[in-house]
């Protein structure tokens, strides 16, 4: 008879508790992945539509197309539930300034700049702006002949071009809707990528 040794082994409690952290980790990573890939098309649509309006509109300045962004949550009461959006970055500022543009003077009529987005909480001594999010100077489209300095903040007017607003005098905007037609054109597409994404990013985990 062959001798055989039984131990007994004792998962230490933090790392037993730690397990259901690590696959919540493991789930965000894959559905994170699957999500970003699933919102290309929406997005690419999106910034189609809204150049097509940036060099159509006669005061519009290019802020909201350099502002246009792509993101997920996880519902706070459903773990196993998560949604994409796309839009526009709610920190993005740009500034119109009624002086001559230095890196875009043969194109723009005004210089406008990106003040940038800072992280939350950079080391020292590290860039504290977002890599994507770098203040600089940008193309400006705006072609407004009543002109004072302004600032671009395009979270605080997507609404106004995407469901249209009242004027003083009476005349409505429409509105261009172009958030919503990007979602309806993509919506069959987004969803066949993030099944197949999914699918991938979970068989390539577990291999």
């Amino acid at each position: 008879m062959i001798p055989q040794f039984n131990i007994q082994f004792d998962i230490p409690s933090e790392v037993s508790n730690g397990f259901p952290l690590m696959l919540n980790k493991v789930r965000k990573h894959i559905v994170r992945e699957s999500i970003r890939s699933a919102l290309s098309p929406a997005r690419a649509r999106l910034k189609s539509y809204v150049m097509s309006m940036t060099k159509e509109a006669e005061y519009s300045s290019g802020a909201t197309y350099r502002s246009l962004t792509a993101k997920y949550r996880q519902a706070k009461h459903n773990p196993n539930r998560f949604y994409g959006y796309i839009g526009v970055n709610r920190k993005y500022l740009e500034g119109l300034l009624a002086e001559k543009p230095i890196q875009f003077g043969g194109i723009s009529k005004y210089r406008q700049v990106s003040f940038g987005i800072r992280k939350r909480n950079p080391k020292p001594g590290e860039n504290p702006f977002q890599k994507r999010w770098q203040p600089k100077e940008v193309r400006s489209f705006y072609r407004g002949y009543n002109y004072m300095d302004r600032r671009r903040k395009p979270s605080k007017y997507l609404h106004l071009i995407e469901f249209g607003f009242q004027h003083r005098g009476g005349k409505r905007f429409p509105g261009y809707g172009f958030v919503q037609q990007a979602v309806n054109d993509s919506r069959a597409e987004a969803q066949a990528i993030f099944k197949a994404k999914i699918l991938e990013h979970f068989k390539r985990a577990f291999k």
